[in-house]
């Protein structure tokens, strides 16, 4: 008789059953499993994993409405989407206690910093050596909400991952890759008329100060989605790493700001240039639809080039992950490596990135002076 064996290495007389999340959406009553093939609009045929399944039970939500082939009800996007309120606890009462440590540790500061003071953000010191521009980055504390519910990030907790990996890279003695300040150059602030000319003129400023490293890497975001760009200035082509399948027509914004700026590079810039940039999107980690994690995959793209891996196995863990999700354990990682940050290099005095501030007001007296405006 053959023998069977489950996924855990179990020997039996039958074949485990497949782990399956059922829906409650009453007009399809399907069930999902690992293993089985749906078709995704805009996607083709989805094979489902556990990855898949983790999330959606993370989400309360089915298989197949995180896959977008299911309505969600017209409450539960509000039912599972917490909603900032300062001063509360950044998740769930009962998960704060199975906050990671670093994560744990950075939602304590915020409690304790929220009672004493009437601060909205926390400031980040930003010097002429990381981003050519002496500056103070503002993190509002709502951001710090988005970070503990692998919500959408913004541009501030973007910047600070890349200042993040300049440390890493700079203490460790690994060379090689550049950063593009991601609050500088987007698409939001190219759109302003008064600072389309600015956000040109730091592309090509960026270029000219970065041109020694392999890899200039440029977090870019767009209508609320992430991208990450590698600029191979000797090679003169330009990486596109997207975890959603988005139309080459949804990058001319962001192609034509780095095309012009290459331009001038080459004009004033001594050595042989390619004329014209090559931009190609190869294989890249994919999103499940429907969710808002899209600067997670930047950020472990841009830990797959700085921290992680060497170029050749880059290439080889891109070809065995190319069809999978990003795995939660990974996103739970970055947001601990984000956490850690904070708490070592901005909050700590000690830190490289720590902005001095004049001593916590303390709230009760900023009430009574509203109070008595009133």
């Amino acid at each position: 008789m053959r023998e069977n064996r489950s996924p855990a290495g179990r020997t039996g007389g039958a074949i485990d059953p497949p782990l399956v999340v059922p829906t409650t959406h009453e007009s399809t009553r399907a069930q999902y499993y690992c293993g089985q093939t749906v078709y995704v609009p805009e996607l083709g045929d989805v094979v489902i994993t556990e990855e898949h399944i983790m999330q959606a039970e993370m989400l309360k939500i089915t298989v197949g409405q995180l896959l977008d082939i299911e309505p969600m009800s017209p409450l539960r996007e509000e039912e599972i989407k917490q909603k900032y309120v300062r001063g509360q606890p950044l998740v769930e009462t009962e998960e704060v206690k199975n906050l990671p440590t670093r994560m744990y540790e950075l939602h304590g500061w915020y409690m304790k910093i929220t009672k004493i003071s009437n601060r909205e953000s926390l400031m980040v010191q930003v010097e002429e050596d990381h981003y050519f521009n002496k500056k103070a980055l503002s993190v509002e504390y709502s951001e710090l909400f988005r970070l503990f519910n692998q919500d959408a990030l913004d541009k501030s907790i973007v910047s600070c991952y890349c200042m993040m990996k300049m440390y890493e890279t700079k203490k460790a003695g690994r060379y090689g890759i550049g950063f593009i300040d991601p609050n500088t150059v987007n698409e939001y602030t190219w759109k302003l008329e008064w600072c389309r000319q600015d956000v040109e003129k730091c592309m090509l400023e960026f270029l000219k100060r970065l041109n020694s490293n392999e890899d200039i890497l440029l977090p870019y975001n767009f209508d609320f989605h992430w991208i990450l760009l590698d600029i191979k200035v000797d090679e003169g082509k330009v990486e596109v790493l997207d975890s959603l399948l988005k139309k080459d027509s949804d990058y001319n914004i962001v192609k034509g700001i780095v095309d012009r700026a290459w331009a001038k590079y080459i004009k004033v810039t001594t050595g042989k240039w390619r004329q014209k940039l090559c931009w190609y999107r190869p294989k890249d980690l994919k999103q499940a639809p429907g969710t808002e994690v899209c600067a997670y995959y930047v950020c472990e793209n841009i830990r797959m080039m700085a921290s992680e891996r060497s170029r050749s196995d880059r290439q080889d863990w891109f070809k065995e992950v190319r069809d999978q999700l990003l795995p939660t354990e990974r996103i739970r990682a970055l947001q601990e490596e984000i956490a850690g940050f904070l708490l070592d290099q901005v909050i700590d005095p000690k830190g490289e990135y720590y902005y001095p501030l004049p001593p916590h007001e303390p709230l009760v007296i900023v009430l009574r002076r509203h109070q008595g405006n009133m």
